[in-house]
C-alpha cells in the first residue's frame, strides 16, 4: 500500500493455480454382475483455485453436468472435473457387469406319435454375458426344482425356468400329449352258455382312453394271432384275445368254451334173441352221451316210423332200429337182427290207405315157416285164404299154422271204404219275378269220408269249384258234391 500525491495505490500479489482438480470414481456393484445397472459416481476437489463442475459424457465428446450415472449396459462413462482456474481432470470407467438379456432356453425330447415308452424332456440353455447359473424344472408352474431333465410318466406340462448370474429369467414350457402307458380294458362275452353242436360265439370289446385302439385279435394256440374281435368256436377249447392300443400296449386274456357238442352219442344193442322159437325176444338200447346229454332213445321196426324208447320186443326174425338224440341233435342209429325165430308171424297189408269208394284188398304176408293161412268174417268160421277184399267196412280175421304147430290170429279193422254219395241240396231259387239276380247256394253234408268240394257247370260237362252262383238270366245250372272217396 503506497500513497503517491493524492492517490492511493494497492498491490495485491497471488499465486497461480495450474494444478487440476482431484478426481475419483465408484461403482456400487463390487464386482458383481446385475441387470438392474451399476451407479458409478465421481468425487472431486480443488485445494487452490475451488472445484466448478463435474461433468459426465457417454462418448468423450458431449458433456453433461453431474456426478452419478446409473450404467444400465456395458460400456464406458466419462467424467471430467474443472476448478475455478480451468483445470480439467479427466477418468473414465469400464462397466461389464451389466446383462439385462435372458438366456436361451429351448426343450427337446416331445413326442408327435403315440408311445408307451421314454418320454425325456430335456432343457438346453445357454448365456453369452453374465453366464448361466441354473437350470430349474416344475411340473406345476409353481414349485421348482433344479434339473434340466424330466422323465414323463404320462401326458402333462412341464415348465423350465433359466436363470443367469445377473438374476434374469425366462420360462418355457412343453406339453406331452402323445403317452400311454396304460393298457386297454379287454371284457370277453359269448352269445349263449347253453350246449350247441354249431358252435359258441364270443365277442371281445376293447377300449381305451387315452391312445385309443389299434387292433384287436384271436388265437387258438396264445401264439399265432388273427385280426377279429368275434369268433365262433365250434369246439371245446380255450380261445384267446388280445387288444392293442395306438401307442402298443396290450391287454391278454382268454375264455374257455365247455358247452359245444359235436359228438353224437353212443348206442349199443343188448339182447339178440337166442331161445325160445315160439316167444319173443326184448332188445334195449344202451346209450352215453359226455356232452350235452341224452335227449331221447327211439326204436322203430321199418326205419321210418319211430317209437320213444330204449327198448323193444319182437316175436319173429325182423330187423329192429334204435336212434339215440342228444340235447343239441347230434344222432347216433344203430340195428340188430333177430335171426332165431322159426315160428310163425303175418303182416296183414292194406292196398288202399285212404278213403276210396271201390273195395279194400287186403294180403297176408308171411315171414317164418308158415303152413297154412286161413280167412274168417268172425273170427270162428274159417277158410283157406291169404287175401281178401273188402267191399264195406268191417273187421277181418287171418290166422297162421307154422310148422311147429304154433297158431297165431291177427285181425284187420276196415274204416275207408264209403260208397254213400253225399247229401246235396240247393236253395235260394223263386217263383216270382224278379228284375235282378237269383243266388243259388249249394249244400252238402257227408258222414263217413267227409266233403272234398262243390262244384257248378251250365253245360253238366265244363265244372267249377263253388257253392253259391248268381243268375241273372234263366236257364238251368248243375250243382254237384264229391267225398273224400270219390
Amino acid at each position: 500500500l503506497s500513497k503517491n500525491n493524492d492517490s492511493l495505490y494497492l498491490t495485491v500479489e497471488s499465486t497461480p493455480d495450474r494444478t487440476a482438480p482431484v478426481l475419483n470414481l465408484s461403482a456400487d456393484v463390487g464386482g458383481k454382475w446385475t441387470q438392474s445397472g451399476v451407479l458409478v459416481t465421481a468425487t472431486a476437489s480443488d485445494s487452490e483455485s475451488g472445484l466448478k463442475s463435474i461433468e459426465y459424457s457417454y462418448d468423450g465428446s458431449k458433456w453433461f453436468t453431474g456426478d452419478k450415472v446409473n450404467m444400465t449396459y456395458n460400456g464406458t462413462i466419462h467424467f471430467r472435473a474443472t476448478d475455478n482456474a480451468g483445470n480439467i481432470s479427466t477418468r473414465s470407467f469400464k462397466v461389464h457387469s451389466v446383462d439385462n438379456t435372458a438366456s436361451n432356453l429351448s426343450i427337446a425330447g416331445n413326442i408327435s406319435s403315440w408311445t408307451n415308452g421314454a418320454v425325456v424332456l430335456a432343457a438346453q440353455a445357454s448365456d453369452w454375458v453374465s453366464g448361466l447359473k441354473g437350470v430349474e424344472y416344475s411340473l406345476d408352474g409353481k414349485s421348482w426344482k433344479s434339473g434340466n431333465k424330466v422323465d414323463m410318466s404320462s401326458n402333462g406340462t412341464v415348465y423350465f425356468r433359466a436363470t443367469d448370474n445377473a438374476g434374469n429369467v425366462v420360462t418355457k414350457s412343453m406339453e406331452v400329449t402323445k403317452l400311454d402307458r396304460e393298457a386297454p380294458t379287454l371284457t370277453v362275452s359269448r352269445a349263449s352258455n347253453a350246449w350247441t353242436k354249431t358252435g359258441t360265439v364270443l365277442n371281445a370289446t376293447a377300449s381305451d382312453s387315452i391312445s385309443g385302439i389299434k387292433k384287436v385279435e384271436y388265437s387258438y394256440d396264445g401264439s399265432r394271432w388273427f385280426v377279429g374281435s368275434s369268433v365262433n368256436m365250434t369246439y371245446n377249447g380255450t380261445i384267446y384275445f388280445r387288444a392293442t392300443d395306438n401307442a402298443g400296449n396290450v391287454t391278454t386274456t382268454n375264455a374257455s368254451v365247455g358247452s359245444v357238442d359235436q359228438m353224437a352219442p353212443t348206442l349199443k344193442i343188448l339182447g339178440n334173441p337166442t331161445a325160445s322159437t315160439n316167444g319173443y325176444s326184448i332188445f334195449t338200447a344202451q346209450v352215453v352221451d359226455w356232452g350235452a346229454g341224452i335227449n331221447k332213445v327211439e326204436h322203430s321196426f321199418d326205419n321210418q316210423t319211430w317209437y320213444y324208447g330204449s327198448t323193444a320186443k319182437v316175436s319173429s326174425n325182423r330187423t329192429i332200429y334204435f336212434r339215440a338224440t342228444d340235447n343239441v341233435g347230434n344222432i347216433t342209429y344203430n340195428q340188430a337182427t333177430a335171426t332165431n325165430f322159426t315160428g310163425a308171424s303175418v303182416a296183414i297189408e292194406s292196398d288202399a290207405n285212404s278213403w276210396t269208394k271201390d273195395s279194400v284188398n287186403l294180403t297176408v304176408k308171411k315171414t317164418g315157416d308158415i303152413q297154412n293161412i286161413e280167412f274168417s268174417y268172425d273170427g270162428k268160421n274159417w277158410q283157406s285164404r291169404n287175401s281178401q277184399s273188402m267191399t264195406y267196412n268191417g273187421t277181418v280175421y287171418f290166422r297162421t299154422t307154422d310148422n311147429n304147430g304154433t297158431v297165431k290170429t291177427s285181425s284187420y279193422t276196415v274204416t275207408n271204404v264209403d260208397k254213400t254219395a253225399p247229401v246235396l241240396t240247393v236253395s235260394g231259387n223263386t217263383s216270382n219275378w224278379t228284375k235282378g239276380t237269383v243266388t243259388l247256394k249249394a249244400q252238402a253234408t257227408d258222414w263217413q269220408s267227409g266233403l272234398k268240394t262243390i262244384e257248378y257247370s251250365y253245360d253238366y260237362k265244363n265244372w267249377a269249384v263253388g257253392s253259391t252262383l248268381d243268375m241273372g238270366y234263366n236257364g238251368t245250372v248243375y250243382f254237384r258234391a264229391t267225398d273224400m272217396a270219390g
